[in-house]
């Protein structure tokens, strides 16, 4: 998202809501490269990651109109791609599971990707990385496109707020 001129991809989504059929195909065009780099090195799988990607721009072009801020367009997109290869991988290795009811420890403490949704979205998708897919930190650095020091920052903040959130 760093490269991405924030104002040009947000006009573009206004004009795709509106249905506009070559404003979404440039979306796409201007977001593909990225969102195709994080799906393949999270999923380690040019076909799962290509799977991913079609199934998050499907899920754009039917929900785009429920985008509220054409302003938060990339990291909607982020977020959907994130959850599609999610959805790839937990299907790889187990096909019985859902993603909602997967447990991961932090310490003592169990949780479920469910619990993760109320922390907002970078702290959520840091910890799963770092518990679920025990990701190094610096794997998930370059995955979000943060230095490594903002990664155990999102981390120590979304372990204590979930903690404060649930009580424990």
């Amino acid at each position: 998202m760093n490269n991405l001129d924030q104002q040009y991809i947000a006009g573009l989504a206004d004009l795709a809501v509106l249905g506009d059929s070559n404003a979404f195909a440039e979306l796409y065009a201007a977001t593909f490269q990225q969102q195709y780099r994080f799906s393949y090195d999270y999923l380690q799988d040019e076909y799962l990651a290509r799977d991913a990607l079609q199934e998050t721009y499907i899920q754009v072009l039917r929900n785009l109109d429920s985008l509220q801020d054409s302003g938060l367009f990339l990291p909607w997109l982020s977020y959907l791609n994130y959850h599609a290869c999610l959805e790839r991988r937990l299907l790889r290795t187990s096909p019985t599971r859902s993603s909602e009811d997967l447990t991961f420890s932090i310490g003592d403490h169990e949780y479920t990707l469910r619990q993760l949704r109320i922390l907002p979205f970078t702290e959520a998708q840091a910890l799963s990385m770092r518990y679920f897919d025990h990701m190094p930190i610096r794997r998930i650095a370059r995955l979000l496109y943060l230095r490594p020091t903002a990664v155990s920052r999102y981390l120590r903040r979304g372990e204590k707020r979930l903690r404060a959130i649930l009580n424990l």
